[in-house]
């Protein structure tokens, strides 16, 4: 009887283990459909938690959120530079409109700190961004490293420009949440089909 029920137990726990839904094939949409229903909820700090795993994991939604909320101070603290890194990982799927919010989120970080904001984007795509957009030493020809000093010729990824000047916050804000609708509403509409 002892050996039956730690059989079970171990069939269960295999079968949990390598469902699709656990060991991430790419698929988690649940996962994410759980996430958006506790920050429709306003429960942020939950919310942000589990946006931040899905986006570690490589999910380009939840990057962005991710980035959203640093930026925004919603389940996190306010984080502007950070909030730029994870909006350069989430800008990596190629979507045209996550390539908008992160130069928009850019263009609000201080001159003084972009230095700092390049060393902590290399870091982040080293670590979170896609497998097949990693940096490496030979992609950066006789660049500095950071993806965001150059743009080698055999490179398709479009890579940062700085702004020469800072355009007024509250003016990028307002893009930004208009950026933010429409994000949400297509990423929602990717997963009903529709």
């Amino acid at each position: 009887m002892h050996f039956s029920r730690s059989l079970i137990t171990a069939t269960f726990l295999c079968l949990v283990l390598l469902s699709p839904s656990v060991t991430g094939n790419s698929d988690y949409t649940a996962w994410r459909n759980d996430a958006t229903a506790l920050y429709e909820n306003d429960d942020f700090g939950k919310a942000y938690k589990a946006y931040l795993k899905l986006g570690k994991k490589g999910d380009a939604f939840s990057a962005y959120r991710v980035s959203y909320m640093m930026l925004k101070g919603e389940g996190t603290k306010e984080n502007l530079i950070d909030a730029f890194a994870w909006a350069v990982v989430a800008a990596e799927s190629g979507s045209a409109e996550l390539n908008e919010y992160r130069d928009a989120v850019g263009a609000l970080v201080p001159v003084q700190d972009r230095k700092k904001a390049q060393q902590k984007v290399d870091y982040f795509l080293r670590r979170w961004g896609p497998e097949d957009n990693k940096p490496t030493s030979r992609d950066r020809g006789g660049c500095t490293g950071s993806r965001l000093d150059c743009n080698p010729s055999n490179s398709p990824q479009k890579w940062i420009t700085w702004r020469q000047y800072v355009p007024e916050k509250q003016a990028v804000m307002d893009h930004i949440e208009t950026l933010n609708s429409s994000i949400a509403e297509n990423a929602a509409s990717a997963q009903t089909g529709s």
